[in-house]
């Protein structure tokens, strides 16, 4: 049996503060975050949101009520939150190297 998701009113006070700071900053609705949305900004600041109630200590299956959604949900947007950071890491690194050890520029012949 699934728990019943939670009013926003009746949620803790620091889980209020995480989900509205993050919806206020990334300029999406608490509704949005709420309701599924696929909307990519939605998408990612229902990671976010999660990621920071997993710092605030709170287990997957009550980040899942307090975003309405399955403990399994909230698993995967973590992962799928850490490859991102992951990737863009890697992109700045490659970037910042590229920068350091500039390619020489290839002429069209080769030496032999």
């Amino acid at each position: 049996m699934t728990a019943q998701p939670i009013e926003f009113r009746n949620l803790p006070a620091g889980v209020r503060q995480i989900i509205a700071g993050v919806c206020q900053a990334r300029d999406v609705g608490i509704a949005e975050l709420w309701e599924g949305s696929r909307f990519r900004a939605v998408v990612e600041a229902r990671r976010e949101v999660a990621a920071l109630l997993r710092e605030y200590g709170l287990s997957l299956p009550q980040i899942g009520r307090y975003l309405h959604v399955h403990h399994t949900s909230i698993h995967y947007a973590l992962s799928r939150r850490r490859e991102t950071i992951a990737a863009e890491e890697s992109a700045r690194r490659a970037a910042a190297m590229a920068q350091i050890i500039p390619c020489p520029d290839f002429s069209g012949e080769w030496a032999i």
